[in-house]
């Protein structure tokens, strides 16, 4: 019985493929063509590794979006500890605490809103198409809040989020609010890009 081949040895030529076309990108001057071959080559990549690849700036993408307590491990990763002392809580405690009271303002906002912002389809709709519910996004990243030091209450404040659809999968969510590009990297622009899609879809009608 032949010993059972590692995940790299299957992938051993697909990993040469890679390679090849490495080699080729370094030559191509057509950035539709870039563009492709990339789309091609990167979910390969990604399954031999069990990595995913950075975007155009350098973090890493994402299948999915991260759920808020992860956002906001990341976003609190080596912010020290005093800073949180006021809270009489643990870090670890901070982030269930503002899970929670996010939570509360994500439903309502999406019941006051009742639409994508960006495409104003309704949440009715979307039940009706059998498509996702509406989800919020935050306007200042949990990132951006952390790291500029600025009210932490930024993270649950119904003021500071954003209703966006998912249509198809990803949506306006996606493409609004994180440039179509990873679920890893926040447009701060996103309440005025969305107006504008938003005021291009309406004069459609």
């Amino acid at each position: 019985m032949e010993p059972q081949r590692s995940r790299y040895e299957m992938a051993a030529p697909v990993i040469l493929v890679i390679a090849v076309v490495a080699i080729v990108f370094q030559h191509l001057s057509v950035m539709g063509e870039l563009s492709s071959l990339k789309k091609m080559i990167v979910p390969i990549h990604e399954w031999v590794t069990c990595e995913p690849q950075p975007n155009s700036i350098g973090e890493p993408t994402l299948a999915e979006h991260p759920s808020l307590e992860e956002e906001l491990t990341v976003a609190m990763n080596g912010v020290p500890v005093e800073q949180f002392m006021a809270y009489g809580s643990p870090v670890q405690d901070l982030r269930k605490e503002f899970a929670y009271k996010y939570e509360k303002a994500h439903k309502a906002k999406i019941e006051e809103i009742g639409h994508c912002e960006a495409c104003g389809i309704t949440a009715k709709e979307l039940k009706r198409r059998g498509e996702r519910p509406l989800e919020t996004h935050h306007v200042k990243s949990c990132k951006v809040i952390f790291d500029e030091g600025l009210d932490h209450s930024l993270v649950y404040d119904p003021a500071n989020l954003i209703v966006l659809c998912r249509v198809g999968g990803k949506g306006c969510h996606w493409k609004e609010g994180h440039f179509s590009r990873s679920w890893a990297e926040s447009n701060p622009n996103v309440r005025r890009d969305s107006a504008r899609h938003l005021k291009q879809v309406q004069s459609k009608l």
